[in-house]
């Protein structure tokens, strides 16, 4: 009854009769064939109930079996109560209960992405609607997978003027694809900023450096996690926010990654164009932004020099003041002058003839012109004293001492009515400063001109800023906070490899161009043959892309 591999040998398929539905006029020769199925399928099934008996009750292998249903015995011998078939018009056996539900489990699968395609990031060139003619730099950014079989496959496209769109395949066309060559490159009246690689002489409507005030308050450093989007919801002003730290750092010569090129600068003239010379990558940074970074870095960094001078401007207050008691700051103290002891003389001697004549004498320390290095000895000396572990007596130390002993950057020692001051020498700083000093230059950013400075904003501060931003943009870098030493070497690392980047869009017109063969030039005596972008030229833009006519 079973064939070799358990089926039911005897079912609808082995045994079927062709043949129109009897009806209540069909003859009784057709009536007596009718009858034939009908009692087919009742010995079918007294079969598989005699079958059932001898397995002591378990049911043989149903699964490619489908049951009759006759007049007389209907609903009889079903085995477990399963509901017969009815038929259908041509005497097939429409499918109900248990073999309905077999099929409906074979779920729907929705195509996979095209593997051709990288996602993110496969550069593709699109259009916006079906009925558009331009296609315009974009990126596939992921897969929309259809929600039934009536849906195509779509996928969420990013323009390259930051606008995203969920588009059917066939509106993009890849590099590998036909259509990429002979697709009409839609024209953008910036010529997408290709023209700003070159430097352009005449251009005058580049802002200048805006100046602030020292007194407002500097920016604090973000405490919040960036945004998801950090290019897209941050102006580059808040980006800016983010890198501030490592810049200071950078300034104070404290960031590792950046040394040798500080340190360089810093050195003298022979390695500081070195410096100027080592050529800058800007990654996918635009040449309008590396602009405004630029004025960002440069006033940051004048607004930087100024906070400091302001606490050097109130340590020279306190060193005008009255004479310390302690010994311990960089000032010596005046002679006591006891109440019995001769008043000081006046300055103006009387002659025989009895005429006042005005004598010179030593300068009031009140009246010195407040030179940079008389501000900048006062401090230094008042600063280091004061930061010193232990606060010591200095002992009498000659009016004129040796130029050697004079650290560079540090005025000399100034004789003022009778009063030193004693400059930060190296008997004051600890051995550890005297070590840094032999292996870092003595020169600081204070001590560069003003035209160094702008030199040093350019080739060593606006390049690790560009550096930083790249790590942001990426979201490899998430705190503002300085890192571990080998942290910020590998961050740096991953920031030099993503600057060697190029700007995608660029990517996709040179690609496009190099299909078309556009960027040969042509041979003499022959006209340019007229390819999608020239013709492109002649056509209409969009809202957020206009043309130029």
């Amino acid at each position: 009854m079973t064939t070799s591999r358990g089926l039911i040998r005897f079912n609808e398929t082995t045994s079927r009769l062709s043949g129109r539905p009897t009806d209540t006029l069909a003859s009784p020769r057709k009536k007596h064939k009718s009858d034939v199925v009908a009692r087919w399928g009742e010995a079918l099934n007294r079969m598989l109930q005699a079958d059932e008996d001898d397995n002591d009750g378990l049911p043989a292998m149903l699964s490619a079996h489908i049951e009759y249903g006759g007049g007389s015995n209907k609903g009889a011998g079903a085995p477990n109560g399963l509901p017969r078939h009815d038929k259908t018009q041509r005497g097939t056996v429409a499918p109900t209960g248990w073999e309905a539900t077999i099929v409906e489990e074979k779920p729907w699968r929705a195509p996979s992405a095209n593997f051709a395609y990288e996602l993110p990031g496969e550069l593709v060139l699109a259009k916006e609607k079906r009925a558009n003619t331009d296609y315009w730099p974009a990126q596939l950014l992921e897969y929309v997978k259809p929600r039934n079989p009536k849906e195509k496959p779509k996928y969420r496209v990013g323009f390259y003027d930051g606008t995203t769109k969920v588009l059917e395949e066939g509106m993009f066309y890849a590099t590998s694809d036909d259509g990429f060559r002979t697709c009409t490159l839609g024209r953008d009246r910036f010529n997408y900023e290709l023209d700003d690689e070159r430097d352009d002489p005449l251009a005058a409507d580049t802002p200048s450096d805006e100046e602030e005030p020292v007194s407002r308050a500097s920016s604090p450093i973000p405490s919040a996690l960036p945004p998801p989007a950090f290019e897209f919801d941050l102006t580059l002003s808040e980006q800016f926010d983010y890198i501030k730290p490592v810049l200071a750092a950078v300034v104070e010569g404290a960031y590792e990654p950046a040394q040798e090129l500080h340190d360089a600068f810093m050195r003298g003239e022979a390695s500081r164009r070195k410096v100027t010379n080592t050529v800058s990558l800007r990654g996918s940074l635009r040449h309008h932004e590396v602009e405004e970074l630029g004025r960002l870095v440069r006033r940051w960094a004048r607004r930087q020099e100024k906070r400091k001078a302001l606490p050097a401007a109130e340590v020279q207050l306190v060193a005008r003041g009255p004479a310390i008691a302690d010994g311990g700051s960089g000032v010596v103290q005046h002679e006591s002058v006891s109440e019995a002891e001769e008043p000081p003389p006046s300055s103006f001697a009387t002659t025989d003839a009895g005429e006042y004549v005005h004598l010179q004498g030593p300068s009031s320390p009140r009246l010195l012109d407040d030179g940079a290095d008389l501000q900048r000895a006062i401090a230094a000396a008042a600063l280091c004293e004061l930061s010193d572990a232990s606060a010591r007596k200095l002992k009498p130390r000659p009016l004129v001492e040796s130029k050697s002993n004079v650290p560079y950057g540090v005025a000399h020692n100034t004789e003022m009515n009778g009063s030193t001051i004693i400059g930060a020498e190296s008997s004051v700083c600890s051995s550890k400063d005297r070590e840094t000093a032999i292996h870092h230059p003595r020169t600081a950013y204070a001590d560069l001109s003003d035209l160094d400075k702008l030199t040093y904003c350019t080739d060593v501060l606006l390049r690790e800023a560009v550096l930083q931003l790249l790590l942001w943009r990426s979201r490899s870098r998430t705190v503002p906070e300085l890192q571990a030493p080998e942290e910020e070497r590998r961050l740096h690392n991953l920031a030099l490899e993503q600057a060697e980047e190029t700007y995608w869009v660029h990517d996709i017109i040179r690609m496009k161009r190099a299909a078309e063969g556009s960027m040969l030039p042509p041979s003499p005596g022959r006209k340019p043959a007229a390819t999608s972008s020239s013709r492109s030229l002649r056509k209409g833009g969009t809202r957020s892309r206009p043309s130029l006519r």
